[in-house]
């Protein structure tokens, strides 16, 4: 293989990244969009062309992803960096899908109560109302951390 395709090929690699998230800040057809550009992030004006984000990112690396260090904040190179998928995952904003409380989801017609505790998620039981789910889930959560609870936990 010439050093010419195999460049070629990384390139579009890179360019594939640029152009998606391109898309993500620019494009209010995507689903995506309320999550980035809706809510005000933006690509500064340097990446604005490929040339200019691959001058500062440069090669993306086989298995790697873009990374915004600080999420709130857009791209550009000072909060931007090349991540593996798994470093990238727990640099998440969380995106609140309920007002329900805290360890606490809907499934059905049920409201289902889990709890993490260290890297592991315990399933504490399924209920016909938030109330029980959120007892249950605070009952847990209680036994586990004791009164010096690290996180408030409703009290519903």
């Amino acid at each position: 293989m010439s050093t010419t395709l195999s460049t070629s090929r990384t390139k579009r690699s890179s360019y594939e990244i640029w152009r998606n998230m391109k898309q993500r800040c620019t494009n209010q057809n995507r689903p995506d969009f309320k999550h980035y550009g809706g809510r005000g992030i933006t690509l500064c004006e340097k990446w604005k062309s490929f040339d200019g984000f691959y001058d500062d990112m440069g090669e993306r690396e086989k298995g790697m992803q873009i990374d915004r260090m600080d999420n709130e904040k857009g791209y550009y190179k000072d909060n931007c960096r090349w991540t593996t998928p798994a470093k990238n995952s727990l640099n998440r904003r969380v995106i609140k899908k309920s007002n329900l409380p805290k360890g606490v989801s809907k499934n059905h017609n049920r409201f289902t109560a889990r709890i993490q505790i260290n890297e592991f998620t315990y399933h504490v039981g399924s209920y016909l109302s938030p109330k029980e789910a959120n007892n249950a889930f605070r009952d847990v959560f209680y036994e586990w951390y004791g009164e010096s609870a690290p996180v408030e936990v409703a009290n519903e």
